[in-house]
């Protein structure tokens, strides 16, 4: 214990290379990328016949490169994924404020599975399909009863879309940047990893 300030380098959260040695060595004979999309933060790893290519250690170094991406699929604020989006054919201005979080998008589409929807929601409610649309509908300004059911789940799968832009232009800028081909595999893991099919499409 008298050690580990000195030595942090060394013992500092590093789940995300534990999981990429892992599959490294699983793949020892081709190229790939690990796209692990947790609950608060995905982590994209480019591999390369056994060996994790990227240098980087810190939350700071991964965040400039890419490789860390600030995007999960439980705790993520909405207002973090767009500034205008689609309600009923109309774009409308995002309110930026912590009134829904990715939970609620998963939720409503069905792909979080309810192991993985532990953290309490935005305003501590419910999370029912009533108390979940009313916080999507609060991210523009209106209340779960100004629409139906299929129109808050079309409303959902608009986050859902937006977020996996997102995801995609970090996942070419780590294919850039490790000279990766286009149809390099993609090894999908994490809460998250119902969105890495359609990542790699």
């Amino acid at each position: 214990p008298d050690q580990v300030a000195a030595q942090w380098r060394h013992v500092a959260s590093a789940n995300w290379l534990a999981t990429a040695l892992h599959a490294a060595m699983q793949l020892a004979e081709h190229d790939a990328l690990l796209v692990d999309i947790g609950s608060t933060t995905s982590d994209l790893i480019a591999l390369r016949r056994g060996h994790v290519l990227t240098t980087t250690r810190t939350d700071a170094e991964r965040l400039a490169s890419g490789e860390l991406v600030y995007h999960g699929v439980v705790r993520t604020p909405l207002c973090a994924l767009a500034q205008r989006i689609a309600w009923r054919g109309r774009e409308h201005n995002v309110m930026n404020e912590f009134f829904a979080t990715t939970a609620d998008v998963y939720r409503t589409i069905g792909e979080l599975e309810a192991a993985h929807d532990q953290q309490p929601s935005a305003d501590g409610a419910a999370k029912d399909d009533t108390a979940t649309h009313a916080r999507l509908a609060r991210m523009i300004g209106l209340d779960a009863r100004d629409g139906t059911a299929d129109e808050w789940l079309a409303f959902a799968q608009e986050w859902r879309r937006h977020q996996l832009h997102a995801l995609g232009e970090q996942l070419a800028r780590v294919k850039q940047l490790h000279g990766l081909a286009d149809d390099t595999t993609l090894i999908n893991a994490g809460c998250g990893d119902f969105l890495v099919r359609e990542l790699g499409e």
